[in-house]
């Protein structure tokens, strides 16, 4: 039996279809709403109980396993069983979570994109693959927790604000974990912890009053100008505290491959656009010593770090840095006739370009745009609007730079066609 409901309301027997963006599974049931549940695989039988009802759907956490997935593991992390929220998909073998996310994302693009990118997700020669996954454990050397009731180091509990005492951490960089044992944080406060791998060096940051935060131990550097070195395909890299960086400097390498393989002309490009460029991760690792630069930034302290990692660009007066969000930039035209831009690589925040994003990029009149979206129903979204902008969709690999977590990152190539729609150039 599956899919049927008990004589308890609330308590729900059901075998789910497939993930949805987001990490839950979907059950459609005739004549009852639709419904989204926490904790089950794709496949599986399970009951689940209801925690949230609409009109049109459901949510509901999976209470029992009766015919479980052959994907389905043990959780090797003990917070879970405490009800910690960090990586809602430890429930899921590592070695299958790269394929379930390739699947969440074409289903994404598939039910968001429409017809307006012009392609066939579903021949054998997929333009959506997976690109590859970091390890999936010690891999991030980001981390941001608060501080409990007790003033220790926690994160919060599933769907709730709550916060658990951790201690160490499965997916934290094992540099962190004698810190995350000693630091005393003010209850409620949170605080980012960055290493680096190649260095050794901790960075930490917090809002609040200086004593807000304890124990750190004289070798953390402290506040938003503290800085570290990193090391990413082949560049040393400047990370101040305050700046936006990838998981791990693994993830920052998997990302970067994959835009080399999907845009090979990245090595030839005269004029290389680095939009939401961050401190310069791409410019640095991708672009040649004698191409021009423009990276766009909205962080101060990213900028001043991108002002240090391109360096050689800036020093020869081949690097523009504007610390300023992309979408005040769509007078590009007027600004950038001189050198007319090759490939634009864009990175935006989780919430992707949308429109008036997108309309900055297309008035660069780049025949390659490379687009990295870590939400893929956002980036669906802006495949979408490329494709009524005048861009094809010609290839994207799926990255897993969260294991053990519901977050999918996809890498995508647009092309400018032969024949770009009247609305090119503003927002489409």
């Amino acid at each position: 039996m599956s899919n049927a409901p008990t004589r308890d309301q609330n308590l729900l027997t059901l075998r789910p279809e497939r993930f949805i963006p987001g990490g839950e599974s979907l059950v459609r049931i005739p004549d009852q709403p639709v419904t989204f549940v926490r904790g089950a695989v794709p496949g599986e039988l399970v009951t689940a109980t209801v925690t949230e009802r609409k009109k049109q759907w459901r949510r509901a956490e999976v209470t029992d396993i009766i015919e479980p997935s052959p994907h389905r593991v043990e959780p090797p992390c003990p917070h879970v069983a405490r009800g910690c929220g960090g990586c809602d998909w430890q429930y899921l073998d590592p070695a299958y979570q790269l394929e379930a996310k390739t699947q969440i994302a074409i289903d994404a693009i598939r039910r968001g994109a429409g017809r307006a990118l012009g392609i066939d997700l579903g021949t054998d020669d997929a333009v959506v693959r997976p690109g590859g996954s970091v390890d999936s454990t010690g891999y991030r050397t980001t981390l941001r927790v608060r501080g409990t009731t007790a003033g220790r180091a926690g994160l919060y509990a599933a769907g709730s604000h709550r916060v658990i005492d951790i201690g160490g951490c499965l997916v934290a960089h094992p540099g962190l974990h004698q810190v995350l044992d000693t630091v005393r944080i003010t209850p409620g406060v949170e605080l980012t912890l960055r290493i680096s791998v190649a260095t050794g060096q901790i960075t930490a940051i917090w809002e609040g009053p200086l004593d807000a935060v304890s124990g750190l131990g004289p070798e953390v550097q402290i506040g938003p100008n503290a800085h570290l070195i990193e090391h990413v395909a082949g560049v040393d890299l400047q990370v101040s505290a305050g700046s936006f960086f990838q998981s791990g400097p693994e993830a920052a390498a998997l990302l970067i491959e994959s835009v080399r393989r999907l845009a090979p002309e990245v090595v030839t490009a005269r004029h290389l656009v680095d939009a939401y460029g961050g401190i310069g991760l791409f410019a640095a690792t991708l672009a040649d010593a004698d191409a021009h630069i423009t990276l766009i930034e909205s962080s101060a302290s990213a900028v001043a770090d991108a002002r240090q990692n391109l360096r050689s660009w800036v020093d020869d007066g081949r690097a523009q840095l504007w610390e300023s969000t992309v979408e005040n930039t769509a007078n590009w035209d007027a600004s950038h006739a001189v050198v007319p831009v090759d490939l634009v690589i864009a990175d935006p925040a989780r919430q992707g370009l949308d429109r008036e994003g997108l309309a900055a990029l297309v008035a660069t009149a780049a025949p390659v745009i490379m687009l990295v979206s870590c939400d893929p129903a956002a980036g669906a979204r802006d495949l979408r609007l490329a494709g009524e902008a005048g861009y094809q969709v010609t290839a994207i690999e799926v990255l897993d730079l969260f294991p053990h977590t519901h977050h999918v990152e996809m890498v995508s190539r647009l092309e400018r066609g032969n024949h770009v729609s009247s609305g090119a150039g503003s927002a489409p």
